[in-house]
């Protein structure tokens, strides 16, 4: 098992060998006794071993614990519980499955997403820039799955988004969130972070509210802006480690929220 053999490596490809047997061995797919296992070892030792791979496929093993990076420390393979994947999954649920409250499991996921909520009103979001992320993902889940917007929490995280907006009518929130696990401002206006808190406005108000005005205002005035703010990270990766900027994010999101203001209040 020598992989993609080239008219470079024509006896085969070190890190494409590597990766193959790493993802072969855990799929399941074979032992690592096997004898093509056994070929792709002698393979790779007789090229150098992980010393010689390339960088990605000394990161990839890294963070799945085969290879010892200092500076990365190994994730487990499956995502833990979040209320930003609680939120998310509860807006399908209600919004498309037609499950809402008090289905047994769409209660038990509210119960926990509430039990995450901070002592600020905001939610954590792992997989987005940050506390509006997760705050909008958790507002739209809860409204989805049938709770009240009257109800305390969700009158408290609206406190704290009104309370975080921009004098221009946006929001933004600076990766440090991540790092630090408190909400930390960007000092500017994105348009994906302006959307997120938007949307999460507009799933909890039964008419459009002057923060929604000023937010939806924000939008549609920077929507063709092109500066530093649109290619801000948008996305998590690992904290203090590396972020995600979504080229489309800020195009897809001011429409979802364009779409929600004119379905509810027009």
């Amino acid at each position: 098992m020598n992989c993609l053999p080239n008219k470079y490596n024509r006896d085969g490809n070190l890190s494409l060998t590597i990766e193959a047997y790493y993802g072969i061995l855990y799929s399941g797919m074979r032992d690592k006794n096997d004898e093509q296992m056994r070929k792709a070892r002698q393979f790779i030792l007789s090229k150098g071993g992980l010393k010689k791979a390339s960088m990605y496929t000394k990161f990839m093993l890294a963070m799945t614990g085969q290879y010892r990076w200092p500076a990365i420390f190994p994730i487990p393979l499956t995502d833990p519980s979040t209320p930003d994947l609680t939120g998310r999954t509860l807006e399908f649920l209600g919004n498309y499955a037609n499950l809402k409250l008090p289905d047994h499991k769409v209660k038990q996921a509210v119960t926990q997403l509430l039990r995450k909520q901070e002592n600020n009103g905001s939610w954590y979001g792992r997989w987005g820039i940050c506390y509006i992320y997760g705050t909008w993902t958790a507002l739209t889940g809860l409204m989805a799955a049938g709770r009240s917007n009257d109800d305390e929490a969700v009158q408290k995280a609206k406190r704290w988004l009104e309370s975080i907006q921009n004098k221009d009518g946006g929001w933004g929130e600076s990766c440090y969130s991540d790092i630090q696990r408190q909400y930390v401002p960007l000092g500017e206006s994105t348009l994906t972070h302006t959307a997120w808190a938007v949307d999460a406005l507009i799933s909890i108000s039964p008419r459009p509210t002057p923060e929604i005005e000023k937010g939806i205002d924000y939008l549609v005035k920077n929507i063709r802006k092109m500066d530093w703010t649109t290619s801000y990270p948008a996305g998590q990766g690992m904290a203090a480690f590396f972020y995600i900027h979504y080229h489309s994010y800020r195009y897809i999101f001011p429409l979802l929220g364009f779409g929600h203001y004119n379905a509810k209040y027009l």
